[in-house]
């Protein structure tokens, strides 16, 4: 038998939260939401996702961006805004990237003149809450096409309508689920069994998730024999 060959599959907000909702038993087979349940789990589900950024490492969020340099300019906003800026290049006119060095807030401080001019060797990432900006060291005095290369992880977009697809991968469609109805337990005074079945699944969803959702590390421990 032949398969679909697709592999689109996703969901909209308003499948989700109807979804966690028949998990919860709010609703049953073949009801539809209220308005009101319906904007609220909306709003349960952004807030869900948000929070989701402040833990990591989500490979899916990781991309790459790139800044234009102008003459004699040390700082620059980032946008799409990052959630985490992850590493940078500078790029010469020759189109050759050179790894910079991340500095934090007290060293890049503790630089005595902020404005020598030199080929930038270094950068400093300046996390606000409406914007980021990114700042490097030396700076370039004169600018032909050079740019800054740097990867950092985007945030997750925000569902302002039930009919929209949620931005997350396939496999995390589940643990979406899951993790929207354990939100409703409180919400809807869900208590006993049920509600322990819907945590347990989501703790086991996330445990899974966080695991495919990283990259394959290598660990070297010491032999005592």
């Amino acid at each position: 038998m032949a398969t679909s060959g697709a592999i689109t599959s996703t969901m909209t907000a308003g499948q989700v939260v109807t979804r966690a909702l028949r998990i919860c038993a709010v609703l049953g087979r073949g009801e539809t939401a209220e308005a009101e349940d319906m904007q609220d789990g909306v709003v349960s589900l952004n807030l869900m996702l948000k929070s989701w950024q402040a833990t990591g490492p989500n490979l899916w969020r990781e991309t790459d961006g790139s800044v234009t340099l102008t003459n004699a300019t040390a700082t620059y906003t980032l946008s799409p805004r990052p959630i985490e800026v992850l590493s940078c290049r500078y790029r010469n006119a020759s189109g050759t990237d050179m790894p910079m060095e991340q500095l934090t807030d007290d060293e890049y401080q503790e630089i005595p003149l902020k404005t020598s001019a030199g080929i930038p060797t270094t950068f400093y990432v300046n996390k606000q809450r409406d914007a980021t900006t990114i700042t490097v060291w030396p700076v370039l005095a004169t600018v032909t096409t050079e740019t800054l290369r740097y990867s950092y992880q985007r945030v997750i977009e925000d569902v302002t309508a039930q009919s929209q697809h949620i931005d997350v991968p396939q496999e995390a469609l589940d643990l979406v689920i899951y993790g929207l109805a354990s939100r409703f337990l409180d919400e809807f005074g869900i208590t006993g069994e049920r509600a322990r079945r819907i945590v347990d699944r989501y703790m086991a969803l996330k445990q899974q998730f966080d695991g495919f959702d990283r990259e394959p590390f290598v660990q070297f421990v010491p032999s005592w024999s």
